[in-house]
């Protein structure tokens, strides 16, 4: 989990995919230039400013669209490569496969956006985590209608857990029943106020950009290797080469705990992907 800053102040969130890139939100940083942005890595408070990690370039996906939000992700190549210890870790990313929620065994969301949607917001500088459910995509539709397979949804149903305004970007994080291997399966991306009742928030299917990501990584220079063993019974090989619609508003966090346990102990495990 990385914070991406703009004169020392958090704005989005990202994750260390390798030692060069971070994984965001095309939304997050669409006019920014990158001169300007930078990411804080290797850390859970925000107040460590002499750890800022400078960008070299800005990557959004070619048919991410503004109005519509369509293929909200993005690529940072970093200036300098990152070193890797127990709190600077890349975040395994799934095979390029279709999913269903029964292939997830334990899933969270991490990040250091407001926890209310209501009345005045701030950022807490401690990173946070809350623990949220898969929902199938029929039940998403019921709730949020315009979904497509570009896009999941997490969440409790009862609200009050979610992620939220500052959160953007950030990774939704799921073990697999097969291993206790972390996969970033998702990309806060957009969501209709914060935690409340039947309203999830959204997030961007990494699996479907899987390719898309080897293909810039590569001809950046810096090539990117995905170790991607089998997750679950469900998971089906997806072939395509298409991508599809999702939304572009910002999601959203209410109830959510201190992180820095859970940093250090999930960091472990992913030096095993």
């Amino acid at each position: 989990m990385v914070s991406l800053q703009i004169d020392e102040g958090h704005f989005c969130g990202g994750s260390i995919i390798s030692h060069w890139w971070i994984l965001t939100a095309a939304h997050c940083i669409p006019d920014i230039p990158v001169k300007k942005l930078q990411v804080l890595v290797g850390h859970t408070e925000l107040e460590y400013w002499n750890d800022l990690a400078n960008v070299k370039k800005i990557i959004i996906h070619p048919r991410y669209s503004k109005t519509s939000g369509n293929n909200d992700i993005a690529l940072l190549l970093l200036s300098l490569s990152l070193h890797f210890d127990k709190k600077t870790v890349p975040i395994c990313l799934p095979p390029r496969t279709i999913y269903q929620p029964e292939d997830w065994k334990t899933c969270y969301v991490t990040g250091w956006g407001t926890t209310t949607s209501a009345g005045r917001r701030y950022f807490p500088t401690v990173l946070k985590k809350v623990k949220i459910l898969l929902y199938s995509i029929r039940q998403c539709l019921d709730w949020m209608w315009s979904l497509t397979q570009n896009m999941l949804c997490a969440g409790i149903s009862e609200g009050g857990k979610d992620a939220c305004q500052g959160d953007s970007g950030g990774p939704l994080v799921c073990r697999s029943f097969t291993s206790k291997t972390w996969y970033q399966i998702g990309v806060v991306s957009w969501g209709r106020g914060c935690g409340e009742p039947r309203k999830p928030g959204i997030y961007v299917v990494v699996s479907n950009y899987i390719q898309w990501i080897h293909n810039v990584t590569s001809t950046q220079g810096r090539p990117l290797e995905v170790i991607s063993p089998a997750i679950g019974p469900h998971a089906m090989h997806y072939t395509t080469n298409d991508s599809y619609d999702f939304g572009n508003i910002t999601s959203s966090t209410n109830q959510r705990q201190n992180i820095l346990s859970f940093t250090l102990s999930f960091c472990l495990v992913l030096l095993l992907c």
